[in-house]
């Protein structure tokens, strides 16, 4: 499965205690050590940087929009309040479109065509929904998840998405 590491700020004086700590208890999993603090800065900040950038860019819709996408009246519909469920559970935390195939009832295909479909879905049908204001989507109306690529996290070449704090308290107000 692998380790996902992030970095923490600790005393100098409890760093070699704390190391040792943690290369036992990865050793116990079958897990390498702990990689060094210049490659997670390399990778790992620049992914939470990624990830923190599209959560704070995302916009919360109005409870209105949002009770209309719960309602589930079509197939892209259903399938996106299924994965604002999900995400719900875990604001914050983003989802690969593998991931969203396990944890839901959809096979991969399914979420990926509801995922072509829903920009012309939402112009049609959800005209009060914030919109993004920098290109390449200038003017297009934000889905109800925030979503990064893969490759923008370092990771398989897939969809990831995310639910906001906010997002995720104004969708267990419409469920």
């Amino acid at each position: 499965m692998g380790t996902d590491w992030m970095l923490l700020a600790v005393p100098k004086q409890d760093y070699d205690e704390l190391k040792h700590m943690i290369d036992f208890r990865q050793e116990q999993r079958g897990e390498p050590p702990a990689p060094s603090a210049e490659a997670l800065r390399d990778t790992q900040l620049a992914v939470e940087a990624v990830k923190r950038k599209v959560l704070d860019e995302h916009k919360p819709w109005p409870l209105e929009a949002l009770s209309r996408l719960a309602e589930g009246s079509t197939i892209t519909t259903e399938r996106f309040s299924r994965v604002m469920d999900l995400c719900a559970h875990t604001p914050g935390e983003f989802i690969s479109t593998e991931g969203i195939a396990e944890e839901t009832e959809m096979t991969v295909n399914e979420w990926r065509a509801a995922c072509r479909k829903l920009g012309a879905h939402l112009r049609k049908h959800y005209p009060d929904v914030p919109t993004w204001e920098r290109e390449p989507n200038a003017a297009q109306p934000m889905w109800p998840l925030a979503n990064v690529a893969g490759r923008n996290l370092q990771a398989r070449d897939q969809l990831y998405v995310a639910i906001t704090a906010e997002q995720a308290h104004r969708w267990s107000e419409v469920r």
